[in-house]
Protein backbone atom coordinates (compact mmCIF):
# COMPACT_ATOMS: atom_id res chain seq x y z
CA UNK A 1 0.00 0.00 0.00
CA UNK A 2 1.53 3.63 -1.03
CA UNK A 3 1.14 6.10 1.88
CA UNK A 4 1.33 9.35 0.69
CA UNK A 5 2.64 12.21 2.91
CA UNK A 6 2.04 16.05 3.38
CA UNK A 7 5.17 17.67 2.29
CA UNK A 8 6.77 20.61 5.19
CA UNK A 9 5.70 23.43 3.28
CA UNK A 10 2.01 21.89 3.25
CA UNK A 11 2.14 21.30 6.51
CA UNK A 12 3.34 24.27 7.56
CA UNK A 13 0.72 25.82 5.33
CA UNK A 14 -2.35 24.30 7.57
CA UNK A 15 -0.44 24.75 11.16
CA UNK A 16 -0.97 29.00 9.93
CA UNK A 17 -4.49 28.37 8.86
CA UNK A 18 -5.61 26.31 11.97
CA UNK A 19 -3.52 28.50 14.74
CA UNK A 20 -5.25 31.76 12.97
CA UNK A 21 -8.53 30.59 13.26
CA UNK A 22 -7.68 29.73 16.88
CA UNK A 23 -6.98 33.10 17.71
CA UNK A 24 -9.97 35.43 17.13
CA UNK A 25 -9.66 38.52 18.09
CA UNK A 26 -11.89 40.02 20.66
CA UNK A 27 -12.70 43.66 21.91
CA UNK A 28 -14.80 44.61 24.46
CA UNK A 29 -17.98 46.92 23.79
CA UNK A 30 -20.14 49.34 24.71
CA UNK A 31 -22.43 46.89 26.46
CA UNK A 32 -19.30 45.17 27.95
CA UNK A 33 -17.53 47.97 29.65
CA UNK A 34 -21.08 49.24 30.91
CA UNK A 35 -21.88 45.44 32.03
CA UNK A 36 -18.22 45.59 33.75
CA UNK A 37 -19.22 49.19 35.21
CA UNK A 38 -22.66 47.88 37.05
CA UNK A 39 -20.14 44.93 38.74
CA UNK A 40 -18.12 47.66 40.20
CA UNK A 41 -20.95 50.08 41.11
CA UNK A 42 -22.80 47.21 42.84
CA UNK A 43 -19.24 46.33 44.88
CA UNK A 44 -19.53 49.94 46.24
CA UNK A 45 -16.32 50.77 43.99
CA UNK A 46 -18.04 53.97 42.77
CA UNK A 47 -15.08 55.54 41.07
CA UNK A 48 -13.52 52.73 39.08
CA UNK A 49 -17.03 51.87 37.85
CA UNK A 50 -17.48 56.04 36.61
CA UNK A 51 -14.41 55.16 34.68
CA UNK A 52 -15.79 52.30 32.75
CA UNK A 53 -19.21 53.93 32.26
CA UNK A 54 -17.33 56.73 30.66
CA UNK A 55 -15.14 53.58 28.45
CA UNK A 56 -18.32 52.33 27.37
CA UNK A 57 -19.61 55.93 25.82
CA UNK A 58 -16.38 57.01 24.43
CA UNK A 59 -17.23 53.83 22.45
CA UNK A 60 -19.90 54.47 22.00
CA UNK A 61 -21.54 58.02 22.57
CA UNK A 62 -25.40 56.79 21.97
CA UNK A 63 -25.39 53.72 24.43
CA UNK A 64 -28.13 54.72 26.69
CA UNK A 65 -26.96 52.79 29.89
CA UNK A 66 -23.38 54.04 29.95
CA UNK A 67 -25.43 57.66 30.75
CA UNK A 68 -27.18 55.71 33.38
CA UNK A 69 -24.38 54.00 34.66
CA UNK A 70 -22.36 57.23 34.96
CA UNK A 71 -25.67 59.50 36.82
CA UNK A 72 -25.96 56.65 39.43
CA UNK A 73 -21.95 56.35 40.31
CA UNK A 74 -21.28 60.25 40.31
CA UNK A 75 -24.29 60.45 42.33
CA UNK A 76 -22.68 58.31 45.38
CA UNK A 77 -19.65 60.09 44.58
CA UNK A 78 -21.70 63.01 45.69
CA UNK A 79 -21.26 64.99 42.31
CA UNK A 80 -24.37 65.73 41.70
CA UNK A 81 -24.14 68.58 38.81
CA UNK A 82 -21.91 66.04 36.62
CA UNK A 83 -24.83 63.76 37.46
CA UNK A 84 -27.74 65.37 36.36
CA UNK A 85 -26.51 66.28 33.25
CA UNK A 86 -24.97 62.46 32.28
CA UNK A 87 -28.96 61.62 33.25
CA UNK A 88 -30.49 63.84 31.11
CA UNK A 89 -27.93 63.49 27.73
CA UNK A 90 -28.81 59.83 28.61
CA UNK A 91 -32.70 60.03 28.93
CA UNK A 92 -32.47 61.72 25.58
CA UNK A 93 -31.25 58.68 23.93
CA UNK A 94 -32.83 55.62 22.47
CA UNK A 95 -32.64 52.20 24.89
CA UNK A 96 -30.83 49.01 23.56
CA UNK A 97 -33.24 46.79 22.26
CA UNK A 98 -30.92 43.12 23.42
CA UNK A 99 -31.28 45.31 27.30
CA UNK A 100 -34.20 43.96 30.06
CA UNK A 101 -33.46 46.37 31.84
CA UNK A 102 -35.46 49.51 31.44
CA UNK A 103 -33.19 51.98 31.23
CA UNK A 104 -35.46 54.86 31.18
CA UNK A 105 -37.21 54.61 33.83
CA UNK A 106 -33.81 54.18 36.16
CA UNK A 107 -32.79 57.24 34.88
CA UNK A 108 -35.71 59.23 35.90
CA UNK A 109 -35.50 57.82 39.45
CA UNK A 110 -31.78 58.79 39.59
CA UNK A 111 -33.00 62.33 38.55
CA UNK A 112 -35.69 62.47 41.27
CA UNK A 113 -32.87 61.62 43.58
CA UNK A 114 -30.34 63.77 42.60
CA UNK A 115 -32.41 66.77 42.25
CA UNK A 116 -34.15 66.46 45.87
CA UNK A 117 -30.27 66.18 46.84
CA UNK A 118 -29.65 69.64 44.74
CA UNK A 119 -32.64 70.97 46.42
CA UNK A 120 -34.33 71.56 43.41
CA UNK A 121 -37.79 70.26 44.76
CA UNK A 122 -40.05 71.08 41.96
CA UNK A 123 -37.89 69.33 39.55
CA UNK A 124 -38.19 66.13 41.93
CA UNK A 125 -41.52 65.91 42.19
CA UNK A 126 -41.91 66.32 38.15
CA UNK A 127 -39.15 63.43 37.42
CA UNK A 128 -40.89 61.72 40.84
CA UNK A 129 -44.33 62.14 39.96
CA UNK A 130 -43.14 61.00 35.97
CA UNK A 131 -42.02 57.95 37.23
CA UNK A 132 -45.19 57.12 39.92
CA UNK A 133 -47.81 57.78 36.51
CA UNK A 134 -45.98 55.43 34.33
CA UNK A 135 -46.21 52.86 37.15
CA UNK A 136 -50.03 53.20 37.84
CA UNK A 137 -50.47 51.84 34.41
CA UNK A 138 -49.22 48.44 34.91
CA UNK A 139 -50.65 45.62 35.64
CA UNK A 140 -47.70 44.85 38.77
CA UNK A 141 -49.02 47.40 40.58
CA UNK A 142 -46.92 50.29 40.29
CA UNK A 143 -43.88 48.72 41.38
CA UNK A 144 -39.96 49.22 40.91
CA UNK A 145 -36.82 48.30 41.59
CA UNK A 146 -33.47 49.54 40.89
CA UNK A 147 -31.93 46.39 39.04
CA UNK A 148 -28.26 47.46 40.63
CA UNK A 149 -29.58 47.77 44.20
CA UNK A 150 -32.99 45.87 44.48
CA UNK A 151 -32.96 47.65 48.36
CA UNK A 152 -33.72 50.92 46.21
CA UNK A 153 -37.38 50.90 44.99
CA UNK A 154 -40.64 53.13 44.08
CA UNK A 155 -41.39 53.62 47.63
CA UNK A 156 -37.88 55.41 47.92
CA UNK A 157 -38.90 57.23 44.99
CA UNK A 158 -42.35 58.37 46.79
CA UNK A 159 -41.12 59.10 49.79
CA UNK A 160 -38.57 61.42 48.50
CA UNK A 161 -41.70 62.79 46.51
CA UNK A 162 -43.33 63.32 49.88
CA UNK A 163 -40.21 65.20 50.95
CA UNK A 164 -40.09 67.48 48.35
CA UNK A 165 -44.02 68.51 48.53
CA UNK A 166 -43.23 69.28 51.94
CA UNK A 167 -39.94 71.46 51.40
CA UNK A 168 -42.21 73.44 48.44
CA UNK A 169 -44.88 73.73 50.93
CA UNK A 170 -47.63 71.18 48.98
CA UNK A 171 -48.47 69.61 52.51
CA UNK A 172 -51.65 67.78 51.36
CA UNK A 173 -49.39 66.12 48.39
CA UNK A 174 -46.84 65.07 50.92
CA UNK A 175 -49.43 63.36 53.11
CA UNK A 176 -50.85 61.80 50.54
CA UNK A 177 -47.35 59.86 49.29
CA UNK A 178 -47.05 59.09 53.36
CA UNK A 179 -50.56 57.43 53.35
CA UNK A 180 -49.83 55.65 50.15
CA UNK A 181 -46.12 54.50 51.59
CA UNK A 182 -47.68 53.43 54.77
CA UNK A 183 -50.59 51.40 53.06
CA UNK A 184 -48.32 49.38 50.89
CA UNK A 185 -46.08 48.42 53.71
CA UNK A 186 -48.95 47.64 56.27
CA UNK A 187 -52.19 47.13 53.93
CA UNK A 188 -54.52 46.19 57.09
CA UNK A 189 -52.81 49.06 59.07
CA UNK A 190 -55.45 52.34 60.10
CA UNK A 191 -54.94 55.00 57.56
CA UNK A 192 -52.31 57.18 59.72
CA UNK A 193 -53.14 61.18 59.00
CA UNK A 194 -52.43 64.56 60.33
CA UNK A 195 -54.10 67.94 60.25
CA UNK A 196 -51.32 69.82 58.13
CA UNK A 197 -53.21 73.07 58.29
CA UNK A 198 -51.38 73.51 62.22
CA UNK A 199 -47.93 73.95 62.43
CA UNK A 200 -48.25 70.61 64.86
CA UNK A 201 -49.72 68.54 61.78
CA UNK A 202 -46.87 69.47 60.04
CA UNK A 203 -44.02 68.29 62.64
CA UNK A 204 -45.96 65.40 62.55
CA UNK A 205 -45.54 64.72 58.72
CA UNK A 206 -41.93 65.75 58.80
CA UNK A 207 -40.99 63.15 61.71
CA UNK A 208 -43.11 60.65 59.67
CA UNK A 209 -41.11 61.06 56.48
CA UNK A 210 -38.10 61.09 58.20
CA UNK A 211 -39.16 58.16 60.09
CA UNK A 212 -40.46 56.30 56.32
CA UNK A 213 -36.51 57.09 55.59
CA UNK A 214 -35.05 55.59 57.78
CA UNK A 215 -37.56 52.32 57.55
CA UNK A 216 -37.04 52.42 54.00
CA UNK A 217 -33.09 52.53 54.21
CA UNK A 218 -32.75 49.94 56.72
CA UNK A 219 -31.62 46.31 54.91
Amino acid sequence: MIRKTIQPVAMITILIVLVGACRKQWTATEMDMANYGWTLFESGSYLESYEWFLNSIQEDSTYQDGYNGLGWALGKLQQTANSVTYFRQGLDLEPDPFLTTNVPREIIAGLCFIENAEGKDSLAIQWGDSLLAQLSTELEGGTWVFSHDTTINHLDVRVTVAMSNYAVGNFESSLTHVQTILAEINPTAPVWTTDVSTVEGRQALASKIEELQVYLASP
